[in-house]
């Protein structure tokens, strides 16, 4: 996505998350589809590439996406696994 690392402006793959922690991510955006209820926060938390700290996201709506190239996602509140996207 973008112009990290040579990549071109649109997404040329995607990828379902099966299960949660999810490592070894070879930089990916995200893209957040449903939430299991709407009327609840989501949350999710991830690792950012060439970051040492993770990062957490709130108050997430379904159909959010997310311009943050990460390297794992370590949990999700609120968002089923199988709505979890890699955009790369």
């Amino acid at each position: 996505m973008g112009q990290y690392l040579g990549q071109p402006d649109f997404a040329t793959r995607v990828d379902v998350i099966t299960a949660l922690p999810m490592n070894g991510i070879k930089a990916a955006a995200i893209y957040i589809g449903a939430l299991t209820d709407s009327g609840l926060d989501a949350t999710i938390t991830v690792m950012p590439v060439g970051s040492f700290a993770s990062v957490t996201f709130s108050g997430l709506a379904g159909g959010s996406f997310l311009p943050v190239i990460v390297s794992s996602i370590i949990a999700s509140t609120n968002i089923p696994v199988e709505s979890i996207l890699l955009v790369r």
